[in-house]
């Protein structure tokens, strides 16, 4: 189960990185639109550019189960827009990246 969760948070990775969004409504669709369901969003201002929201995911499996997760996305302002720059399993992890890109 760890494995399937891992190759999970890959590929949320992979999938959202670099998108633009102007809300947390326009996240929700991308998300849905991608076959996942988002709830449980927690906002953490990391510093005067960059933000980490955390997100509970879950999707069905083609075997009928169901796979949850967490999706931590650091995201830029930009203009109107804000973009996920990068995304982690764990906020931990995403607030660690914005100490290094700092550093």
């Amino acid at each position: 189960m760890a494995e399937l969760l891992a190759d999970d948070a890959v590929f949320y990775a992979e999938q959202i990185r670099g998108q633009r969004f102007r809300g947390r409504e326009e996240i929700e669709s991308y998300l849905g639109s991608t076959g996942f369901e988002a709830s449980g969003y927690n906002y953490t201002p990391v510093d005067d550019e960059y933000a980490v929201v955390t997100v509970s995911l879950r999707r069905h499996l083609a075997s009928g189960g169901l796979a949850d997760s967490t999706l931590a996305m650091v995201f830029k302002a930009e203009g109107d827009e804000i973009v996920c720059v990068d995304a982690f399993a764990t906020e931990h992890q995403a607030i660690e990246s914005v100490a290094r890109r700092a550093a």
